[in-house]
């Protein structure tokens, strides 16, 4: 991974200029999104950008479980997972490491909507049920 080397001292505020420079008509929001996931990277791994040497992008299966395991929700986790994506769009990373990402991504987004519609099976089944002593059933998931 040497198209790494030039990167490895970047700080959080370093890729965001570096994002900024390579989408110049992206929004604020979108920039700012993109810091943010990096923030959530930093609070992640205990430390700041500069000091992990990009370990969260050379394993992007170990990046998206540490993202499960933390306390950030579903979306937040995929969007973070996604901003890496485009950090590696950014800094030319060879295809086969994009693609590694995307892989994981596919495969876990394909879990996680398996799981959704589990859950969304369930708590119709639920509702079938028929209610003792006329509690009142809720029409959505917990």
């Amino acid at each position: 991974m040497a198209y790494l080397k030039p990167f490895l001292n970047y700080t959080a505020l370093d890729f965001d200029k570096y994002h900024r420079n390579a989408f110049k008509n992206a929004s604020e929001k979108t920039h700012t999104g993109f810091l943010q996931s990096l923030k959530r990277i930093e609070k992640i791994f205990e430390n700041k950008i500069e000091n992990l040497n990009l370990t969260f992008i050379k394993d992007p299966k170990d990046l998206f479980l540490k993202l499960i395991q933390s306390s950030y929700a579903e979306n937040t986790n995929l969007t973070t997972f996604t901003h890496m994506l485009k950090l590696l769009k950014i800094i030319d990373a060879p295809l086969q490491d994009y693609n590694n990402f995307q892989s994981v991504l596919n495969i876990n987004n394909s879990f996680l909507a398996r799981v959704a519609a589990v859950y969304q099976n369930l708590a119709v089944s639920f509702l079938d049920f028929p209610s003792s002593n006329n509690a009142t059933v809720s029409h959505s998931p917990p």
